[in-house]
């Protein structure tokens, strides 16, 4: 009898544990849902989920991180060297109709002040695009360098993930759906990593 207590004991007592895997996997589905509370609370929203399902796990390291990192900067490098593209045709073409106006009807008149103000104003558009563009073509280059410098990339955590859930703006009331199969990134602490 002792013998079938000691067994039935030790059965029960494995069936309870949970492998380190499993307690891994339960702290990553506790920051996902924090970092969906978070993301709630700054846009003054509520949040319920209906299922937060994780779909696989491996494991990959930081250079694959700064690769997506890449991509993202590429797509945001070429959108500001487009509208830079526009804004300069368009500084240029009303510069040109400034100079006209100026030439014709003389510097001090209105319509050649409107001219001037907007020329002044499409220059300032374009400059700000452009030094987006800059900003994003400089950001590939330390990227890039990061990767080369890197001898031994610190191991992440790759998490694929089911969520289903509503959000609610607490002004008014309006609701939306989100379902969505994500990636999420966790350092060797079951941190949330950021691709930003």
């Amino acid at each position: 009898m002792k013998k079938v207590f000691i067994a039935t004991l030790a059965s029960l007592l494995l069936a309870g544990c949970k492998s380190e895997e499993e307690k891994m996997l339960e702290k990553m589905e506790t920051q996902i849902r924090a970092l969906y509370d978070d993301l709630a609370f700054k846009n003054n929203s509520t949040i319920d989920f209906f299922d937060l399902q994780i779909l696989s796990h491996d494991m990959t390291d930081e250079n694959y991180l700064d690769t997506i990192r890449l991509s993202d900067n590429a797509q945001n490098a070429k959108y500001w060297v487009d509208v830079m593209e526009e804004k300069g045709e368009e500084s240029v073409r009303l510069t040109g109709e400034y100079e006209s106006y100026k030439k014709v009807i003389g510097e001090d008149e209105q319509l050649t002040q409107i001219a001037k103000e907007k020329a002044e104003q499409a220059n300032r558009v374009f400059n700000e695009c452009k030094d987006s563009a800059t900003f994003y073509m400089k950001n590939d280059s330390i990227i890039r360098q990061r990767i080369i410098d890197r001898k031994s990339p610190k191991p992440v955590h790759r998490l694929k993930a089911h969520v289903k859930l509503t959000t609610a703006d607490s002004n008014t009331n309006r609701k939306e759906n989100y379902s969505e199969t994500e990636y999420y990134f966790f350092d060797d602490n079951i941190r949330i990593i950021e691709i930003k």
